[in-house]
Order: C-alpha cells, then structure tokens, then sequence
C-alpha cells in the first residue's frame, strides 16, 4: 500500500493505492480464491485506488473524504470518515 495525504493548507488530498494481490486472510486457498477472477481478479487489476477531491474538516482530529474508488477498473464516489487516533516521531 502506498499513498499521500496532507490535511492542512490550502488544497488537503488523499490518495491511497493498493496493490490487489496483497491481502492476505492468513488462509492461502481464500486468499487464492478471493484474488482471482471471482473476486478481485489481480492479474487484470492489480490496483484498487482512492482519490480525494474534497477534504473536510468535521471536528477535532476528524476530516470527512470525498473521492473516487476506483476497483475493477471501475470508479465510484465514496465518502470515508477519517478519524485520527495518534501520532509519533519516526514510526
């Protein structure tokens, strides 16, 4: 997983992509299943990605995401809560 995110300024985004064939349900035979073609079918997409186009600050520590998923080559509007819970120097 990869991404970048700023939540202060003048323009806050998130962008996060996933590499589909990395799950892992520490059970190899579903996570053979679930990465083929009945489900996430990696080989053809191996990308599952979230865009922001609207960050929101809804309270303290919280920020309300609207953006794009896209999954199957395919994008749809999502809005995600986004809740922070901690912070650290060179975690």
């Amino acid at each position: 997983m990869s991404g970048t995110w700023t939540l202060e300024g003048d323009k806050p985004s998130v962008e996060v992509v996933i590499q589909a064939d990395s799950l892992d349900t520490a059970n190899d035979k579903r996570d053979e299943h679930l990465t083929g073609p009945d489900f996430f079918d990696t080989k053809q997409f191996p990308e599952i990605s979230f865009k922001s186009n609207k960050v929101t600050k809804s309270g303290d520590g919280k920020y309300l995401l609207d953006g794009t998923l896209t999954l199957h080559g395919v994008g749809k509007p999502l809005t995600i809560e986004l809740i922070k819970t901690g912070a650290g120097v060179n975690m």
